[in-house]
């Protein structure tokens, strides 16, 4: 664990993360996408723990699960990220929200629906769906801290939302569906981009890319990664 000190005076409100690697490492090790995502869940789960642990001023969390464009891939690749993420939500993320007292949004195309994947296993859509839904709305009862699932997100969606609904001339990142600025992006798996990834909240946001591929990566670096933006210097464009 990283002890504190007075030397960091960056506070890191919003931390965003990128998962990236999973299909190359299941590729690397000889597994299925099925255990490889699994194994990626179980690692976010704890992410999400010691992050709200470790760090005090930390309100908000915002995680990129699956793009909008990435739900368009083969039944092959989108079945086991409904397997993981029904893993995600019923062994895992439930006791977190309890711990740290965690509101669950998920941000993303809301109008998803089962006949997009027609060619998948229709119980698998449902209760993938049903679970992002439910444990949502269990969330709904705290309200201080939160955790946002980027899911079949699209920053194109989600600024034609807000033009569509807000008064252009007081627009303001309160409109967006994550209506905070993020401080830090966290991205392993080795590319350097932020594939969608928020880009308005994203403005002003510090950057750090590992080579690790995501399954790799270290709770201890994670934490390390976190702290370190705590002492870097940032003049927001000025």
């Amino acid at each position: 664990m990283i002890t504190k000190s007075s030397s960091y005076t960056n506070k890191l409100n919003h931390l965003g993360l990128l998962p990236d690697g999973n299909r190359r490492w299941a590729v690397q090790h000889g597994l299925s996408l099925t255990e490889a995502y699994s194994q990626t869940v179980y690692k976010l789960s704890n992410f999400i723990d010691i992050a709200f642990s470790s760090i005090e001023e930390l309100q908000s969390f915002s995680i990129y699960f699956v793009s909008r464009q990435n739900l368009n891939r083969s039944t092959t690749e989108i079945e086991p990220l409904f397997v993981s993420g029904i893993k995600f939500i019923d062994e895992f993320i439930i006791k977190i929200i309890d711990k740290h007292r965690l509101r669950f949004r998920w941000v993303g195309h809301q109008d998803i629906n089962q006949s997009q994947f027609i060619e998948c296993d229709q119980y698998l859509v449902k209760h993938f769906f049903n679970s992002m839904h439910r444990i949502e709305n269990y969330s709904n009862k705290f309200m201080n801290k939160q955790v946002f699932a980027l899911v079949g997100y699209d920053p194109l969606v989600e600024l034609k939302h807000v033009l569509a609904t807000e008064n252009i001339s007081h627009l303001d990142i309160s409109s967006f569906f994550v209506p905070y600025n993020i401080d830090l992006v966290i991205r392993p798996g080795g590319h350097q981009r932020l594939s969608g990834f928020l880009p308005i909240q994203c403005s002003y946001a510090e950057f750090l890319f590992r080579e690790a591929l995501f399954p790799d990566y270290q709770e201890q670096t994670f934490i390390e990664d976190c702290y370190s933006f705590k002492t870097r210097h940032r003049n927001y464009g000025l």
